[in-house]
């Protein structure tokens, strides 16, 4: 019989994982795994409790949702960044950070955005 998940692949994977993410990448990741949860929590309320504040719901899926994509989006372009400085000695510090200061700045206001609109279908 085959085994349907192979131990040592998903050490490997691990392993990998831990020695060549960052800091802000696993931070990030965090909380991606913080959003997902929070969701399967929404959800899990909504099938044993009910959904009587219908619009109370729809807001805290689509406040889910919009976190888990432009945090998904962030990583995306953290990581993409780091490659492109990866190697690279004659950027300079200061232009680094701003761009991952202004990469940042994207996402609060995104966040800020996709709040607001879930704050205004709440009833």
């Amino acid at each position: 019989m085959k085994k349907i998940l192979d131990t040592h692949l998903i050490q490997v994977v691990l392993s990998s994982y831990h020695t060549k993410a960052t800091n802000l990448i696993r931070l990030i990741d965090n909380f991606i795994c913080f959003v997902v949860f929070i969701l399967v929590i929404i959800l899990c309320n909504f099938f044993i409790l009910g959904f009587f504040p219908f619009n109370a719901f729809l807001g805290a899926i689509y406040c889910c949702l919009g976190m888990f994509a432009s945090t998904l989006a962030l990583r995306l372009r953290i990581s993409n960044a780091e490659k492109h400085f990866d190697g690279k000695k004659d950027i300079p510090k200061h232009k680094k950070k701003t761009i991952m200061k202004s990469i940042f700045f994207e996402y609060v206001c995104c966040v800020i955005i996709i709040n607001i609109f879930c704050v205004t279908y709440m009833p």
